[in-house]
């Protein structure tokens, strides 16, 4: 027990000696609490960031365009989230390299800790899709640079069919955010079974000439909730 008091009273006259404080109790209680907030904020930020992938995915169902081969390629490509999940991997990074920076949680071992904040994060991306906050947002027009995917390009067009001339085979399809795209086919058009009828949703394949897009490959969506 004395050797403890002598100790403690090194450490003090050390102390003094060189002018230096002790920081108050609060300055450490803040510094706990900005760390766990940041913690927090990463944590979510990543479970958001997943979640509005898992969304899109689901939504604009890119794998369909694989389905016409290597005509599908380029759109199947173009049409995945790759900004939302680059966001979510650098949150989710940033996060584990913050943890290991700063030793926080240091009993517990990094890899079980990075496995279980990367569950964490899984579940919270599926469940926040799963409330049906995404299509609520979408439906009010609420960030219409995350929500609204690209439709239409030089190379794949996707809408609903609003009118139809077979004979000339010729249809206007029209996009979730009301664009209008004439689209014509001919004999060598890869085509789906069974006719094409005003409110089935398509997705297309081709290149544009002029104000047309002339399709090499047009499939029937499964995918009914674009709007």
């Amino acid at each position: 027990m004395k050797s403890k008091l002598n100790l403690a009273n090194q450490v003090m006259s050390e102390i003094k000696s060189k002018n230096l404080r002790m920081r108050p109790l609060i300055y450490f209680q803040s510094l706990d609490f900005s760390t766990k907030l940041l913690l927090a904020a990463l944590l979510l930020t990543a479970a958001v960031l997943l979640n509005i992938s898992i969304f899109k995915f689901r939504i604009y169902a890119p794998f369909e365009f694989l389905k016409f081969g290597d005509l599908g390629l380029r759109a199947f490509l173009g049409t995945i989230p790759w900004n939302m999940m680059a966001g979510a991997l650098v949150s989710a990074a940033t996060l584990m390299w913050f943890v290991k920076k700063f030793h926080i949680l240091y009993r517990r071992q990094f890899s079980h800790l990075a496995f279980g904040m990367v569950v964490l994060v899984t579940i919270g991306g599926t469940v926040i899709d799963q409330t049906g906050i995404n299509h609520k947002l979408k439906r009010e027009g609420s960030f219409p640079n995350i929500y609204y995917g690209q439709y239409t390009s030089n190379y794949w067009a996707m809408g609903e069919i609003e009118d139809i001339d077979k004979n000339n085979y010729r249809m206007i399809i029209k996009t979730p955010v009301h664009d209008e795209i004439t689209l014509t086919w001919n004999s060598s058009t890869i085509l789906p079974k069974g006719d094409f009828l005003p409110g089935q949703y398509i997705k297309a394949v081709g290149g544009k000439q002029g104000e047309l897009f002339v399709a090499k490959g047009i499939i029937f969506s499964s995918i009914t909730d674009l709007d």
